[in-house]
């Protein structure tokens, strides 16, 4: 039972993947496992400062990750309501449209 348990131990650090692994098995940079090591939302497994991920921890971070079309996205909840005052000014599309036609463009130098 010992061997067994010895066998199963080997077979689990040899399948600890590397940052680069996760991220081609994934199909993004390596540069964006990192940033999510560094936030917390990937968790790894350091052995004398040689950087793992155990294949059980990939799997949480993808379940974490899934997002059903029912889910508002994170942009649309963070997104800010116009203020009262502002809301009054535009209670028709058409009053939109034309405040936006209105705006000058910035940045643009006359010359001349």
């Amino acid at each position: 039972m010992a061997a067994e348990d010895d066998r199963q131990n080997s077979l689990l650090l040899h399948a600890l993947m590397t940052r680069s692994e996760v991220a081609r098995t994934l199909g993004v940079s390596e540069a964006t496992i990192r940033r999510e090591i560094a936030d917390g939302r990937l968790a790894i497994v350091k052995i004398r400062g040689a950087v793992r991920i155990d294949p059980k921890d990939l799997q949480a971070y993808i379940d974490g990750a899934k997002v059903t079309q029912e889910q508002p996205w994170q942009s649309a909840t963070l997104a800010k309501p116009f203020a009262p005052r502002q809301a009054a000014r535009f209670r028709d599309s058409r009053s939109v449209l034309e405040a936006l036609l209105q705006k000058k463009p910035r940045g643009k130098k006359k010359e001349g």
